[in-house]
């Protein structure tokens, strides 16, 4: 085996960086253009022979340490082991994280829930609360706040605290604050029924089907500006809240205004718009990555490894070197 072709290519360093090198051109094609390679079958067989390879060497490390130390333990000897083994845990970390690990995103109305994923199963997360710290402009967010709540199936829950910078952790999650905005709640009426819609930023809601449809389009401004001649907010607090509606025939404007919270307007053919409210609504990353502490513990070893590898082999070569020099002065002097 130790003879064969395919033994010297597994252990070969030029053969692995050559696959590395490969593997990192085709993340960055992926990165660039977006054209998954990352999950397809080439970026598999590329792995599994790199994984392979790590492996192979790293056993022949351990058995040349081993052949080292046979009569007297060689501590220099165990670095490049040490190493290769961290690898191997980095990979297994990694292997963890691609399998098991989920990251996703939620934009939650504050009082509102959604369901998430940590180490005992599904959780409810619920945004109690949420607030904004200002500089002293009084425009400007200094800090923003998310107050939830997390409860596991046996109704075991807590109340967590997140903020830019401060994730939250509970269950193996890890909570992080990325961003925040403005809902608001508008019911449309007819003489029949009535629609209501918890909306975010600029929403168009269709009326009328046809080759010239009818549609509706709202905005919340939370400090409208009475006075800016075209629609806009001084700040993103609510110390003018309005919604702008609207609405449309193909691409004419039919009308347009604004209205205060809880006001209504008479749209088209018996459609009433009301204002109900609005409220802030939290963006967080919820993250669930088991292999995190598993390629921590890689490095450190690919750490432990390089610093028995590189001080000691240094001390172990200095006195190779100096056992040398006394051997060829015996020679000279006989």
């Amino acid at each position: 085996m130790k003879n064969s072709k395919i033994y010297k290519y597994l252990i070969s360093i030029r053969f692995a960086m050559s696959l590395l090198a490969v593997i990192a051109v085709l993340c960055v094609i992926d990165t660039v253009f977006h054209v998954n390679l990352i999950r397809s079958p080439l970026m598999y067989v590329l792995g599994t022979v790199f994984a392979l390879s790590l492996i192979v060497c790293t056993v022949s490390r351990v058995q040349w340490a081993a052949a080292k130390s046979k009569k007297k333990f060689q501590l220099y000897a165990w670095g490049s082991p040490i190493l290769h083994v961290g690898l191997i845990v980095v990979l297994l970390g990694g292997i963890i994280s691609f399998l098991v690990g989920r990251q996703t995103y939620y934009e939650i109305p504050v009082g509102e829930t959604a369901q998430v994923a940590g180490r005992s199963g599904t959780l409810e997360m619920k945004i109690d609360d949420f607030r904004v710290e200002y500089y002293e402009d009084g425009v400007t967010p200094r800090q923003y706040y998310t107050d939830l709540t997390l409860t596991k199936r046996d109704g075991e829950s807590a109340s967590l605290n997140a903020f830019v910078n401060g994730p939250a952790r509970y269950d193996g999650l890890t909570i992080i604050q990325q961003s925040y905005g403005w809902s608001f709640l508008v019911t449309l009426s007819t003489p029949y029924n009535s629609r209501s819609f918890d909306l975010k930023a600029e929403e168009w809601i269709p009326l009328e089907d046809g080759e010239d449809p009818v549609r509706l389009g709202v905005s919340f401004y939370p400090d409208y500006d009475e006075d800016a001649g075209v629609p806009d907010t001084t700040s993103d607090r609510a110390d003018n809240p309005r919604l702008l509606w609207v609405l449309t025939k193909g691409e004419e404007a039919l009308d347009m205004n604004v209205l205060k919270e809880g006001e209504e307007a008479d749209l088209y053919n018996g459609i009433r718009l009301t204002f109900d409210g609005y409220r802030y609504y939290t963006g967080l990353q919820a993250k669930y990555d088991p292999g995190v502490k598993v390629i921590f513990a890689g490095f450190f070893l690919v750490f432990a490894g390089l610093v028995i590898r590189y001080a000691f082999v240094m001390k172990q070569e200095i006195e190779e070197e100096k056992g040398k020099r006394e051997t060829e002065k015996k020679k000279g002097r006989k």
